[in-house]
């Protein structure tokens, strides 16, 4: 989180500023750990991450509720946001693979690297594609809070699930705290959209270099979800499965997943050779051994 304006667009090698920042902070205490114990640590700096799965601070199975219930409601599925903005973003599998590029790649010890899909997208521009994905028809601009909008018609969704079978999850264990971070991600009632553009050319030139659309992103993880049994005949109502790898932990959320890491630290510190890696977007936990370099 920054409290000032950054460059535009912001790179890793930029001066922090006199404030505290935890990702900075943590970034600095790797270090010195590293340092101290033998081991090399990647710092990954993405934009906003999206992907097919729910919980977290992932917009999509927000977005995708809020398609669902405004076709039950015989709404159009109008955008919901504030002022025009430009922005970035980066697909949950394309951090995925930059993670196994770092660790593999020397040029990526000790290092950060800025993380975007390649590209850049405005929502407006964007959601006529998201709604052909969601068998949804659009309709004018009408701004709202995604949150208020689903916490208001939390009984309509449990009708759409009921009504179709879905296999569906509690409501707020679906979209965890997406619908805040969509009213964010769309700028509801602000004066303008976040002004963040970063560069990726550090990432680049150390060697990947894998890019993805956007609008390609965000349409293959809802129809990755439609895929997962969430479909009518007559279209997507939508619900969220986990896939692959990916297995939410519902004790684990960002401050859990920051407790686990700075207990690894810790221990550490102490001798005990565990790393326990978390994943906040994807809700996962897993842990492996440790083994220092000599």
């Amino acid at each position: 989180m920054h409290l000032h304006p950054i460059p535009i667009p912001a790179r890793e090698r930029d001066a922090r500023k006199d404030h505290e920042n935890f990702f900075f902070d943590h970034q600095e205490y790797l270090g010195e750990m590293g340092a101290r114990h033998g081991f090399n640590y990647t710092a990954l700096r993405p934009q906003l991450v999206t992907g097919p799965t729910p919980g977290a601070l992932n917009v999509l199975p927000a977005i995708g509720v809020y398609a669902a219930i405004r076709r039950e409601k015989g709404e159009p599925f109008s955008f919901p946001g504030g002022p025009s903005f430009v922005w970035e973003a980066a697909d949950a599998d394309l951090v995925a693979d930059v993670m196994v590029w770092a660790a593999q790649s020397p040029q990526a010890a000790n290092e950060a690297f800025n993380i975007t899909n390649g590209d850049v997208f405005e929502w407006r521009n964007l959601w006529p594609a998201l709604a052909e994905t969601l068998g949804v028809e659009t309709g004018p601009g009408m701004p709202m809070s995604v949150t208020a909008y689903l916490e208001k018609n939390a009984d309509v969704w449990d009708q759409v699930v009921a009504k179709y079978d879905l296999r569906s999850q509690n409501l707020r264990e679906l979209v965890g705290q997406g619908d805040q971070d969509a009213d964010f991600a769309f700028a509801y009632g602000a004066p303008e959209g976040p002004r963040a553009f970063v560069s990726t050319i550090k990432l680049r030139q150390a060697g990947f270099t894998r890019t993805i659309d956007t609008q390609d992103s965000f349409r293959n993880a809802l129809q990755s979800l439609i895929d997962h049994k969430w479909e009518l005949e007559t279209g997507l109502v939508f619900a969220c499965v986990t896939i692959g790898a990916h297995v939410p932990d519902p004790d684990i959320d960002g401050h859990g997943v920051a407790a686990r890491t700075w207990e690894f630290l810790r221990e550490l510190d102490s001798g005990t050779e565990r790393v326990h890696t978390a994943q906040a977007d994807w809700g996962v936990a897993n842990e492996r051994a440790l083994t220092p370099q000599t």
